[in-house]
């Protein structure tokens, strides 16, 4: 995955020999759904993991996480309320999936305006989004308001698959109560 080009370049997957910084033309509809949707659930499962790694770590929770974890009912300005260390890997985390699938930079645009959209959402306190109530694999505000409640639980920025998987989420008084 991971060579160089014959342009002394590193390129890690759709490396062709062309300018893919700029590209002349735009991905097609379905190409920039494609490479968003693909971003959105790489770089949800890269997260799940670190975010998790720092609740089961008791260095890294006192020393990195709890800053964004000061908050029990997070408001707009809790997104980028976080440790410098934390909010440089996110940043490096974000841009890993486009980079990894070779997305056209058009898709790489799309994808972290719908992430900081949906990570806005998460922590605005109001349940705007309509993605949770017509897929319950979408997590939104109210999932995420409880991992700042219950922070062992609901991991995910914005699906709800591998909290599923390892049995992480939190519904709430009305359900069950799945934390570590």
């Amino acid at each position: 995955w991971l060579y160089r080009d014959n342009r002394n370049k590193f390129c890690l997957y759709k490396c062709d020999g062309r300018d893919d910084l700029f590209p002349e033309l735009a991905p097609t509809l379905t190409v920039l759904l494609v490479e968003t949707i693909t971003c959105l659930i790489l770089f949800d499962a890269f997260f799940h993991y670190w975010h998790r790694i720092h609740h089961l770590s008791r260095l890294l929770y006192k020393h990195v996480h709890s800053i964004h974890h000061q908050f029990n009912s997070p408001f707009v300005w809790v997104t980028q309320y976080a440790h410098t260390l934390e909010l440089f890997t996110v940043s490096i985390l974000s841009i890993l999936p486009p980079f990894a699938i070779g997305a056209h930079p058009m898709s790489e645009w799309a994808f972290l305006m719908v992430a900081v959209s949906a990570s806005v959402d998460a922590h605005t306190g109001y349940d705007f989004s309509l993605l949770d109530k017509v897929s319950s694999l979408w997590g939104g505000s109210i999932h995420h308001d409880k991992h700042h409640q219950n922070p062992r639980t609901n991991f995910q920025p914005f699906f709800t698959w591998f909290d599923e998987f390892h049995g992480t989420t939190f519904i709430g008084p009305e359900g069950k109560d799945k934390s570590l």
